[in-house]
């Protein structure tokens, strides 16, 4: 399973080197010392939009090489901890796969389900905390509109 997923993974990094940016799918955050701040944004988007990549542990300004000193079993677990700070609570498959004599943490985040949906950052509530992704940029829902059920059109 690890293999698929570090395959998966290789083909990403590969395209966004290519492009030289991450993609509307894909974000990589370097984390090198802690989780990034804006990882609930990321998680968030990606449920509330067709689900998405994260790539931890991996430098975009830097080509997209690995970055020194990255901690893959802590950053794993702050990224489990950051899906549980999520309503609903986003439960990804994280992995940690080898690439270029390292090892980053991989993360499929799926689409939450239209009646889960938003998907936000629990403390913000979903006015605050809830994001789309267009293109490789984050941008919040505001004001978040639920749409109304149909009885409620009539």
């Amino acid at each position: 399973m690890v293999d698929d997923y570090t395959a998966k993974m290789t083909e990403l990094i590969e395209l966004m080197r290519l492009i030289g940016n991450d993609t509307q799918q894909c974000e990589v955050k370097e984390c090198k010392r802690k989780i990034s701040s804006t990882i609930t944004d990321t998680l968030s988007a990606f449920s509330n939009g067709s689900g998405g990549w994260i790539i931890l542990g991996l430098s975009e300004k830097n080509g997209f090489t690995p970055v020194e000193g990255f901690d893959a079993r802590a950053m794993q677990e702050a990224l489990s901890q950051a899906c549980e700070k999520m309503t609903p609570v986003v439960r990804p498959v994280i992995v940690t796969c080898p690439f270029e004599g390292a090892n980053l943490v991989f993360a499929r985040i799926d689409e939450m389900l239209p009646r889960d949906k938003p998907c936000f950052t629990t403390a913000l509530g979903p006015h605050g905390g809830s994001f789309i992704r267009t293109r490789e940029r984050l941008r919040l829902v505001h004001p978040y509109r639920r749409r109304r059920p149909a009885h409620d059109l009539l």
